[in-house]
């Protein structure tokens, strides 16, 4: 939808009512400011702290905008959150929100180093628990989450530990 007063979204530059705009979005009404800024405010949060966001309606009189944050470094258990503030002074404009995602990658898993173990060692427990990950462990002489020694012969085992799907997404450590 179109916005009030020049056709698009008032900038806080645009303002010269009343002494003009303060431009900030926590005291939108600052320097005078009462009819003429519009914005759209997003703020990115990992366990309550501020990583990034920006503003629509900051100077730049944009009808419609993307706020991202990327390459921001999250661990199992943080709490990813995100904070909308937007604010319009005609009766007949809008703001609205689609398409909000939270995406990430899958963060390696460190794996605490086993051994070394004598060929006649045994079985071995692997452990079903990585960091607060479970999963389970498979290769040559694994069994559940154990490895037989006496399988495979001599030499460097490398097993492979595969996240259970449900808590390699929102694990709990």
């Amino acid at each position: 939808m179109p916005w009030g007063g020049v056709g698009n979204m008032d900038s806080d530059d645009e303002c010269s009512i009343l002494g003009g705009c303060g431009g900030d979005p926590d005291n939108s009404t600052d320097g005078g400011c009462l009819d003429c800024w519009d914005f759209l405010r997003v703020r990115f949060f990992v366990n309550g702290n501020e990583v990034g966001g920006g503003i629509i309606g900051n100077g730049d009189n944009q009808q419609s905008g993307t706020i991202e944050a990327t390459g921001i470094g999250v661990s199992p258990g943080d709490v990813v959150s995100i904070e909308i503030h937007g604010r319009t002074t005609a009766s007949e404009e809008r703001l609205t929100t689609s398409n909000i995602r939270i995406t990430g990658t899958n963060a390696p898993v460190d794996l605490a180093p086993k051994g070394p173990f004598c060929q006649s060692s045994g079985s071995v427990a692997l452990g079903a628990n990585q960091n607060g990950i479970t999963g389970n462990w498979s290769g040559i002489g694994v069994s559940g989450n154990s490895l037989n020694t006496n399988v495979g012969g001599a030499g460097i085992r490398t097993p492979d530990f595969t996240p259970n799907l449900a808590n390699a997404l929102c694990p709990i450590p």
